[in-house]
């Protein structure tokens, strides 16, 4: 089992424990060590088979045993013993706002609640507020939520699809199989989905749907015949192989790419020119058209090439009418990473070693963001630690001539739109990501007033993940990003463009709409370790699904440059 697959599982056991009524110290022991899992870069089989996993930190011989239980056999005794003592709906609940494990187990030992369908009875039915801490307002926050998590259900985060990806084309190419491709909108690249899908081009096709039916974590087999093969994992995705003849490839990855509305414009425009067109062929009436890809296809059609992340029905065919094409964004593109946290916050590693880190991938400059004071749950540095910040981030720039050390921070807006430093301290940063981290319940209006002092602050260059939500967990809270998006034109801020997986945000529709106004936008890791410098190409996804090109985003260009687009931003507005 991976590193990552065992982090999940140690996760699942502090929850269960904590349902459970454990005590803290054996509950935050498995987070500690899942935490350091999945930030740490070992090689568990090989520590497992040397015995020396009491090695790492935080684990200890009965941890340890769990540990090699899980990557020798993918199983856990003690894990599916708790499991069968804990109401798999309790930690249903807990997914849901304003629920954490102590009003669960409150609401389980009170009125023996124990799954979702009877916790909605008892919300409608007013039974809720009978408990201490609880009332109408709690009620319908959670009927709200019932309802947003019954939309949720069932799908996945991009990155979590990608991963499963990974693992399915490694296993094709074992048996040979190297004309496949994800399609559907893990190709589309949205931001969540509800399967995923794989396309192979093969003549035999017996061997592919083989390797994905014998894969590791397989739950469940649903499917498996000589041209498809549907396979539930242990998470609950679903990946569905579908195999044609190579020569049919290019044409049904085109069909399974795009969205409905994308397929049927492209069908009803190739009738419209004398042709058919489906998953098959394309045709003339007469005979079938040869395509060796794509890209003929979409010449046939009178049409550039329409990048996948682009093909959603909403305009696109018209955008590349004539040969006309979208010179999109690419991860190349990117210059400078900005927007990652350090141990002097809530950060796993140094300045020193996000800055090594970020050179090795290429960057030329970084631009440090810890959390400001206001954020106390993340150690947020007071204005004497910032100022010791500045010192190392100049003994740095010192002594490495390869890339350059930014000084940023990301700063609390507080609940009025205030900023959570004195101007005389904001003035000495190079560049300002102003984010909402707090007070995220206020109405509309008020959340909109207190955005837009922020926006005003000469300081402020950059609205950090503007709409705070949290893929699948939490909502964005309330705000009107088109108005925001003007916003930024009228007071010079840049939006960001938050490549965390479970951020994307700003989301691509909002890009989309927006793009003519002029906004600028820089697309931010959000890291919190030298690992997440990943999750860049995550952002780039966002802005090319949002029409981006270079000349759109702040960050690449080179550090004088970048430091100059932002200055000019303000003085324009002002």
């Amino acid at each position: 089992m991976h590193r990552k697959d065992v982090a999940v599982r140690f996760y699942e056991i502090s929850t269960l424990l904590d349902l459970s009524g454990a005590d803290s110290f054996r509950i935050r022991s498995y987070q500690n060590v899942a935490r350091m899992l999945e930030s740490t870069d070992v090689d568990l089989e090989a520590l497992t088979a040397e015995e020396r996993l009491t090695e790492l930190k935080g684990v200890g011989k009965a941890m340890a045993e769990k540990i090699a239980t899980l990557v020798t056999t993918g199983a856990l005794p003690y894990l599916e013993d708790l499991r069968d003592r804990v109401p798999s709906g309790l930690v249903e609940m807990l997914r849901l706002p304003d629920l954490g494990p102590k009003k669960v187990k409150q609401i389980h030992v009170e009125l023996g609640i124990e799954a979702l369908d009877t916790l909605e009875r008892a919300a409608r039915d007013g039974n809720l507020r009978r408990l201490s801490g609880f009332g109408a307002k709690t009620e319908e926050n959670l009927l709200k939520g019932l309802e947003r998590l019954r939309e949720r259900a069932g799908r996945y985060r991009l990155d979590k699809a990608d991963r499963w990806v990974v693992l399915v084309l490694d296993a094709l190419a074992t048996t040979g199989n190297t004309l496949a491709s994800a399609v559907g909108g893990v190709r589309r690249r949205r931001e969540t989905v509800k399967s995923v899908d794989i396309l192979v081009g093969a003549h035999d096709a017996t061997a592919g749907s083989a390797s994905l039916s014998e894969m590791d974590d397989v739950a469940e087999i649903r499917v498996r015949d000589d041209t498809t093969a549907s396979v539930v994992m242990s998470d609950g995705i679903t990946i569905n192989l579908h195999v044609v003849s190579p020569n049919r490839y290019p044409l049904t990855l085109l069909h399974l790419t795009g969205s409905e509305a994308h397929t049927t414009a492209l069908g009803s425009r190739a009738r419209e020119r004398g042709f058919t067109l489906d998953d098959q062929e394309l045709s003339d009436g007469k005979s079938a058209i040869e395509c060796e890809s794509e890209a003929d296809v979409y010449s046939r059609l009178g049409l550039s090439e329409i990048p996948p992340e682009l093909r959603e029905g909403l305009g696109e065919i018209e955008d590349h009418e004539g040969g006309r094409s979208t010179p999109l964004i690419t991860l190349s593109d990117l210059q400078g990473i900005l927007h990652f946290h350090t141990t002097r916050s809530d950060g796993k590693n140094t300045l020193a070693e996000m800055v090594d880190a970020a050179r090795d991938v290429g960057a030329t400059y970084v631009g440090l963001a810890d959390h400001s004071q206001a954020a106390t749950y993340a150690n947020g540095l007071t204005p004497d630690r910032v100022l010791e910040q500045f010192a190392e981030a100049d003994e740095l720039n010192r002594l490495r001539n390869d890339i350059r050390v930014l000084k940023g921070i990301e700063v609390d807006i507080l609940s009025d739109g205030a900023l959570d430093y004195d101007d005389a301290l904001l003035a000495r940063f190079d560049f300002v990501i102003a984010s909402v981290h707090s007070a995220m319940k206020l109405p509309e209006a008020k959340m909109m007033e207190r955005i837009e002092r922020a926006f005003r602050h000469p300081a402020v260059n950059i609205f950090g993940h503007p709409t705070g939500r949290l893929l699948l967990k939490r909502d964005a809270y309330a705000v009107d990003m088109d108005r925001v998006a003007r916003m930024a034109v009228d007071h010079g801020v840049a939006l960001e463009i938050n490549a965390h997986p479970q951020r994307l945000d700003t989301d691509w529709r909002v890009i989309r709409r927006s793009r003519e106004l002029g906004v600028r936008y820089v697309i931010c890791p959000d890291a919190h370790g030298v690992r997440d410098y990943d999750y860049l190409r995550y952002g780039v996804d966002v802005a090319r699904k949002g029409g981006l090109d270079k000349s759109d985003v702040l960050n690449t260009h080179d550090a004088d440059r970048f430091l100059e687009r932002l200055r000019a931003l303000k003085n324009r507005a002002s």
